[in-house]
């Protein structure tokens, strides 16, 4: 899965759980950042010089995304 996806990416802010953060960091070639905050990923994400993010994972992840971005939409 890594060696398809990580040519695309330019950053991957948050880690699955069956591999350090720091060390998909390296396996992605330095590209990116070690943050075990879901929300606090998507932040410094959002932050980036990127137009674009992708994120994937966990169900977990994903409901962590969804409550982060319907927080957003209620500010």
């Amino acid at each position: 899965m890594t060696a398809a996806l990580f040519p695309m990416l330019d950053a991957m802010p948050y880690p699955p759980r069956s591999e350090a953060a720091t060390r998909l960091v390296e396996l992605a070639g330095g590209k990116g950042f070690a943050e075990p905050d879901p929300k606090r990923a998507i932040e410094r994400a959002l932050e980036s010089r990127y137009g674009s993010i992708v994120i994937a994972g966990s169900l977990y992840l994903a409901g962590a995304a969804i409550e982060f971005f319907d927080a957003q939409r209620g500010q």
